[in-house]
């Protein structure tokens, strides 16, 4: 990873493996590395004006949430740690309304 300093678990391959199987192609990644770049750009770096952040309070350590409603990017890191997840949610796996929905209801 060449970008920021938060990446998916080193210690645990098959789960970045997971995530760019199940979202890679949401970002056009072509490998899992690219996926885990894409995804750490978007929760370490800087929050465009589209781009909303909440902190759930548990568990503990608080995981922070991140939702841009242009881009329709959803991602969660752990506040001291591995990223856990980055994709586009879909309203009609989800069930919710938006997009915006979805990410409001995980913020709780």
């Amino acid at each position: 990873m060449s970008y920021g300093s938060v990446p998916f678990d080193p210690f645990d391959r098959e789960y970045l493996l997971f995530h760019f199987e199940a979202h890679g192609a949401d970002f056009g990644a072509s490998t899992p590395e690219e996926y885990e770049e894409m995804a750490d750009r978007f929760l370490t770096g800087p929050r465009s004006a589209s781009t909303r952040e909440c902190f759930r309070p548990k568990p503990v350590p608080r995981v922070i949430c991140r939702y841009n409603a242009s881009t329709e990017e959803y991602g969660v890191k752990r506040e001291l740690g591995w990223l856990v997840t980055y994709f586009k949610p879909d309203p009609s796996v989800h069930g919710f309304a938006s997009n915006f929905e979805y990410y409001r209801e995980r913020c709780k």
